[in-house]
């Protein structure tokens, strides 16, 4: 970071016009938490140049993310669409970028808002791509997430999970007002949906929480909060296996009781 920022201005006064070079910028002030400067830079490489479009949908991508760090979901969701329409990268994250950022803005109208999510997210798992055989990671993760939606109608917080999974929260983590509006946003919605919620969204709020209580240097609530996961996973592991059979090569144990007591001879 430090060289970039030394060596950035006697570059950019070379070539103040080139879309690289804006792009390099955007992407430094960007990862520096200045995102808003970060914005217009992006737009200013997409303005400089016509030519190599594919280049715009880099910007399409980072322009993405710097207005999801904002909470403007529409101008996120905007973004994703036009990726969608143009970019051949991965219309599945396209799509499911569309559909969560679609879901997270309370500006368009509950019903509205329902039916289109339902549309994109059955269309996410069908438009995974196989590269030798072999599936995409992120694509199978979205093709996972759009599944659950079609058991449980759920995607909340879907939106900050897939910020959080692209590094998203250590880069706008350095605006505490920023993160503190994320954890506000994540309360207020919790207060909504919580009696309706399963034990992967109970998770991944408090997940969320304690990520976001991090990065504002409240660390002890914020291992409050990761205790709360931590415990509410081995009570559900607990649950669900409680009456199963373990069959581990060369395990000391048969059942779940035997393995409990097992634990607790060798760890106490």
């Amino acid at each position: 970071m430090d060289d970039c920022k030394r060596i950035m201005p006697s570059v950019i006064s070379l070539w103040p016009r080139g879309a690289i070079l804006l792009f390099m910028r955007a992407r430094f002030l960007l990862v520096s938490g200045d995102i808003e400067t970060a914005i217009r830079y992006f737009n200013l490489s997409i303005e400089s140049q016509d030519v190599y479009k594919q280049f715009h949908h880099g910007c399409y991508w980072e322009l993405l993310f710097a207005h999801s760090y904002q909470r403007r979901w529409a101008h996120a969701a905007n973004y994703a669409r036009l990726l969608m329409k143009e970019s051949k990268w991965s219309r599945c994250v396209y799509t499911y970028l569309l559909c969560i950022f679609f879901a997270a803005d309370e500006t368009v109208e509950e019903s509205k808002r329902n039916e289109t999510i339902g549309v994109l997210a059955a269309k996410v798992d069908g438009l995974r791509m196989r590269i030798a055989g072999k599936s995409i990671p992120v694509e199978k993760y979205c093709g996972r997430k759009a599944k659950r939606f079609a058991t449980t109608n759920s995607l909340l917080f879907a939106h900050y999970e897939f910020i959080y999974f692209w590094n998203g929260f250590d880069i706008f983590g350095k605006n505490s007002r920023m993160v503190r509006g994320v954890l506000d946003d994540l309360d207020r919605v919790w207060e909504m949906r919580k009696s309706e919620a399963d034990i992967d969204d109970y998770c991944l709020y408090y997940f969320l929480k304690g990520v976001s209580l991090r990065h504002l240097g409240l660390h002890a609530q914020a291992e409050e909060c990761l205790k709360i996961v931590l415990d509410r996973l081995v009570m559900s592991l607990i649950g669900n296996c409680r009456s199963r059979t373990f069959v581990k090569a060369n395990a000391p144990y048969r059942k779940w009781s035997e393995f409990l007591e097992w634990c607790s001879a060798k760890f106490s």
